[in-house]
């Protein structure tokens, strides 16, 4: 094995091993992204049946904080406003509160 060769062997080493390393870290910066995305908010809420002048509507409030998420005339509206405002957080509602909103 010549001079050459053995230069050109350590250089295909050392391509291969930073091309090696090049992907681990993508798949680590991608990994760590979606575990971002997977630790989303998550909040507990209730919810408040109104009727103001023959009109019914429904009023969820954080569990906790009392601060007031969104409003709708039917679970569906109710669902997309939250969504629309807070894409990025998770609510949970007990079921006695499920049952105000399903009819």
């Amino acid at each position: 094995m010549t001079l050459l060769e053995i230069i050109g062997l350590a250089w295909l080493v050392m391509l291969t091993w930073s091309f090696v390393s090049a992907i681990k870290q993508a798949k680590n910066e991608i990994r760590a992204e979606h575990q971002k995305d997977i630790k989303k908010d998550i909040r507990e809420v209730y919810i408040d049946a109104v009727e103001t002048n023959g009109n019914h509507f429904f009023l969820v409030y954080d569990s906790k904080t009392h601060d007031y998420i969104a409003q709708g005339k039917t679970q569906e509206e109710v669902q997309n406003n939250i969504k629309t405002r807070f894409p990025d957080v998770v609510f949970i509602i007990n079921s006695e509160n499920l049952q105000k909103i399903s009819g």
